[in-house]
């Protein structure tokens, strides 16, 4: 495992070393690439990873507190948690969960973290900034810029009850990449299962997919484990209602879930 504390030492070495490294080189084996580091631009990235090696491992109950305290569950199967997670974010808080999103996945050599936009996208720049590593968004929608030269597949979106074709620049997955995939929930698992494919497709290796959070009582998580994909979720709701949210704690016995 590669800790978050050995991208802050190697963000050091590049900086005090050699503060200008030739174009595509990767300082410090942190995975990032740049042509200059500017006094300023290695202070605002070295604060990101401190406060990810600071708090990514503490445990995630205020997920699961603020999930109950600011989360509006419309019916058993619709959350809102649009405060603070995928409409209004709170940025540290982010930077946050993607150092834990991260965490199980610090040992498999993942070169490309890959989401869909939009909402996904902020948890995907997080857990890339843990991993060292950039981060690539498919697109619903193909830009005047874009190329024909892509990876495509279609998803369907529940809550929009409409299906969109997603697509990835060639350029940005190849054979040699090992992909970790992000999104903000897990319920049937439409647009992981898109990413999946489009991955597939690229040839590159899937590491895995993380999300924030998990409605397990829907099919996501077994659609997902059945293509051979490891998914990891910092919080998993059991069952929802008006009256509470009921969640799996994965270190518990199953009949001690938490309430």
């Amino acid at each position: 495992m590669r800790p978050l504390s050995g991208l802050v030492t190697s963000l050091d070495r590049a900086m005090w070393a050699n503060i200008a490294t030739p174009l595509g080189e990767k300082p410090g084996r942190t995975g990032f690439t740049w042509s200059a580091l500017t006094r300023e631009e290695y202070l605002f990235l070295r604060a990101c990873l401190r406060f990810a090696k600071d708090v990514g491992g503490a445990k995630l109950e205020i997920l699961e507190e603020r999930i109950r305290r600011e989360g509006l569950v419309l019916s058993p199967t619709v959350l809102k948690v649009d405060s603070f997670l995928n409409h209004q974010v709170d940025p540290k808080f982010t930077l946050l969960l993607g150092a834990a999103m991260a965490e199980p996945f610090q040992d498999c050599s993942v070169t490309k973290v890959l989401t869909v936009e939009a909402s996904g996208i902020h948890f995907a720049m997080a857990t890339a900034l843990a991993l060292g590593v950039p981060f690539v968004y498919a697109k619903k929608k193909k830009a005047i810029t874009q190329t024909d030269a892509v990876w495509t597949a279609p998803a369907y979106s529940y809550t929009r009850q409409e299906t969109y074709q997603i697509s990835v620049s060639k350029s940005y997955l190849t054979p040699e990449d090992v992909v970790l995939m992000v999104d903000d929930i897990l319920a049937e698992g439409a647009a992981l299962h898109a990413l999946t494919e489009v991955v597939q497709s690229s040839g590159a290796s899937i590491a895995g997919a993380a999300v924030v959070v998990e409605k397990s009582f829907q099919a996501g998580r077994e659609k997902l484990e059945e293509a051979g994909v490891r998914v990891h979720a910092l919080a998993r709701i059991r069952a929802m209602s008006e009256s509470g949210i009921e969640f799996i704690q994965e270190s518990r016995p199953e009949g001690a879930a938490r309430r």
